[in-house]
């Protein structure tokens, strides 16, 4: 993966923000954890979009819209995340909508799933 010393720099300010709570911490008002893996392609592509003008808000937004328009589908199928005996997430990657659907009512019966190890790991202490 090619590395971006900008990026990088602002995902190391950015993680270490959240674990000390600082006032610019994104947590408080998303209620979730909100450390990004450094790796997280999601994010980096966030980061290199052109009509980005706030990667870090834009990225988050990004996961909770996703997770929106999951239970807007759902519900016109029918069903509702909240009575799902299980729900798979495929290609979970590093927590983008994961870290979203952990904090749903029945996150129990949410399961994560990727090809890469690295990703449900950080998956785990994004939800």
């Amino acid at each position: 993966m090619k590395r971006n010393k900008e990026l990088d720099s602002l995902l190391e300010n950015h993680n270490l923000n959240e674990r000390e709570k600082g006032k610019d911490s994104f947590e408080p008002w998303i209620g979730v954890n909100c450390e990004i893996h450094p790796n997280d392609e999601i994010f980096r592509f966030v980061y290199e979009h052109p009509t980005s003008t706030n990667p870090l808000r834009d990225y988050f937004a990004d996961g909770w819209r996703t997770m929106y328009e999951l239970m807007v589908v759902l519900e016109k199928l029918e069903y509702h995340l909240t009575s799902c005996d299980s729900f798979l997430e495929f290609a979970s990657g590093y927590g983008r909508l994961t870290r979203h659907l952990a904090k749903f009512p029945g996150a129990d019966k949410v399961h994560a799933s990727d090809l890469m190890p690295e990703s449900i790991e950080a998956g785990k202490t994004a939800g």
